[in-house]
Order: structure tokens, then C-alpha cells, then sequence
């Protein structure tokens, strides 16, 4: 993604150059106003075309972050938010709304800003979410997700969908 970003970056930068040469010439008689309107519809377009391309989650963080839910989902732990317990589908469930929200403002750039800015702490309260699984003590929410990603990345099955992107459930 920020290759992407990178090159539409590139380009409107070329764009805006050569727009500002031509208007540097002294005599403007020779530029057209057809030339500047293709060249203003161009840096438009070229915009638009980067913001729509900045709104997209990179497919593998798309997986993971599915992957991360699914786990959640699965296990037999209980979540802790705000000093309630809560089962895992229900914990789920928050941590979608609050990943919906940061998502359509495009705060969500890689699984781990998924896990610091929705899976690890209130954004009310600022405490930390705690996951407890059967009789284990609890762990911050963070670390059990980080390790999940560890986990997850280490697997062979990571490894051979990589490149295939998942939908994510639940994400407007």
C-alpha cells in the first residue's frame, strides 16, 4: 500500500511540475486551454485515485485481521473490558464496531495498528482489555493478540494464502 501511495505521490508531483512549467512561460499564448484543462483533470483524477487506493486495506492484513477474529471466536477465553467479562462472541463483536470505525477513517494501515488502536485497550476509559483463558491468569489483550499474529505468521497455511485476500466479516 504505501508503494502504491509512493507512486500516485510521484505522479502528481510530475503533474503539478509540469503544470507550473507551463504556466512559467512567457508566452501562454502557446499552451491551449485545452492542454490546461487535461492537465487539471489529470492532478484530479490522480488524487481521487489515491484516496480511493489509501481507503483499502493491503490484503494480507486484511487475512490476518480475519484470522485474529477467528481465533478470537474460537478460543474458550473470556474478554475483560472495563471490568466486565464478556465471552468471546460478544467481545467479537465490540472489537468489529470499534475496527468498522477506525477503518472508515482510515486509521487501520497494518494488523498491528488493528491490535494497538481496537483490540488492546478502551477508547473510553483507556484501560487495557484482558483476555483469560480457563484457569490461566489473565494477559492483556495486546499481547494475546500479538502473539495470535506470531503464531499466525510462523504457520505454513500463512505462508501459502498470503497472496488471497479475505473478505473481512462485518466491516462496512
Amino acid at each position: 500500500m504505501r508503494s502504491t501511495r509512493h507512486h500516485f505521490s510521484a505522479a502528481i508531483l510530475s503533474a503539478c511540475s509540469f503544470l507550473f512549467a507551463v504556466m512559467q512561460r512567457q508566452d501562454l499564448t502557446q499552451v491551449s486551454a485545452p492542454q490546461i484543462m487535461k492537465i487539471t483533470v489529470l492532478i484530479l483524477s490522480l488524487f481521487v485515485a489515491g484516496a480511493a487506493c489509501a481507503k483499502g486495506l493491503a490484503p494480507a492484513t486484511s487475512r490476518e485481521i480475519n484470522q485474529l477474529f477467528t481465533a478470537l471466536e474460537n478460543s474458550r477465553c473470556e474478554f475483560n473490558r472495563n471490568g466486565t467479562w464478556y465471552n468471546t462472541q460478544e467481545a467479537s463483536a465490540h472489537l468489529h464496531q470499534k475496527f468498522a470505525y477506525l477503518r472508515k477513517r482510515d486509521m487501520i494501515a497494518s494488523t498491528e495498528a488493528f491490535i494497538d488502536l481496537a483490540a488492546s485497550k478502551s477508547s473510553m476509559t483507556d484501560k487495557p482489555y484482558l483476555v483469560r483463558c480457563g484457569n490461566s491468569q489473565p494477559v492483556s489483550s495486546k499481547s494475546w493478540f500479538l502473539l495470535k499474529l506470531k503464531a499466525l505468521r510462523a504457520s505454513p497455511a500463512a505462508a501459502d494464502n498470503s497472496s488471497r485476500a479475505t473478505p473481512l466479516r462485518g466491516a462496512a
